[in-house]
């Protein structure tokens, strides 16, 4: 290649950060090309068409059973899901093949290849055929747990799989998470937790508005879980909550 050519392609191979919809398809349409460019796509701008041209390329590759640097080539996926915008809300389609690879490659023998594609559906909203496929499958992984625990929204069929779980006395080391998905207006009583600092931490992750997780942070507050309450009210930047501890403390 000659040097100007060569320089052609490096300011090209640059433009796909600003216009990707007319440079990505000139130099990016193998599982190779995204490996021999890895450095530059992971600073590409996370929005629906990137991700979509890129994952259509992975997941073609993968159908086909062709082998590819498997790691580094989702960890460019990785990244622009990690980067992207909080305002941006990923349509079904590119849920659905994120959820996909998800699926293909979240038993992998490689651990590292298993954290990578947990990202790709980490607070995303899935298809209720995605989360049954999540349940059904929950103890081959703790990803699996962990994107169950972790889901952004409350849902029906995850609230059943938490009421279950906290029945058969499953998962207790992760307890205030599963509490916490069991919370709606209030802690059911079959809970029947008696660590208070594990229901403040419940609360805390409760899947419900702000409204509700005051009124509950006020009334099971305790001396015994004064840190674990402190420590909620400042991460959800609560001190309405902590002024009516003190003022009924000065009130006995």
């Amino acid at each position: 290649m000659s040097g100007n050519r060569a320089m052609q392609e490096l300011l090209e191979k640059h433009l796909m950060l600003f216009a990707p919809e007319t440079y990505l398809p000139r130099y990016i349409r193998t599982a190779r090309d995204i490996y021999q460019n890895r450095t530059l796509l992971r600073q590409l701008p996370s929005n629906q068409h990137t991700l979509n041209y890129l994952l259509d390329i992975i997941i073609k590759t993968v159908q086909e059973g062709i082998r590819f640097r498997t790691l580094d080539c989702l960890k460019v996926v990785k990244e622009l899901v990690k980067g992207r915008p909080p305002e941006l809300v990923l349509p079904s389609d590119t849920v659905d093949k994120l959820f996909s690879l998800y699926q293909e490659f979240v038993f992998h023998r490689n651990e590292e290849v298993q954290w990578c594609v947990s990202w790709f559906i980490k607070s995303v909203v899935l298809s209720d055929d995605s989360v049954e496929w999540l349940i059904s499958n929950y103890r081959r992984s703790e990803h699996l747990v962990n994107r169950l625990l972790d889901y952004p929204t409350r849902h029906p069929r995850i609230v059943e799989w938490a009421e279950d779980i906290w029945r058969s006395g499953e998962l207790r080391n992760r307890k205030s998470q599963v509490i916490g998905l069991l919370i709606s207006d209030e802690i059911p009583a079959y809970v029947n937790e008696r660590d208070n600092t594990s229901l403040i931490w419940a609360i805390y992750y409760a899947r419900v508005p702000a409204e509700t997780k005051q009124k509950l942070l006020t009334e099971h507050y305790s001396p015994e879980s004064i840190d674990a309450f402190l420590e909620v009210c400042r991460r959800l930047e609560y001190p309405s909550v902590i002024k009516s501890a003190l003022d009924r403390l000065k009130q006995r």
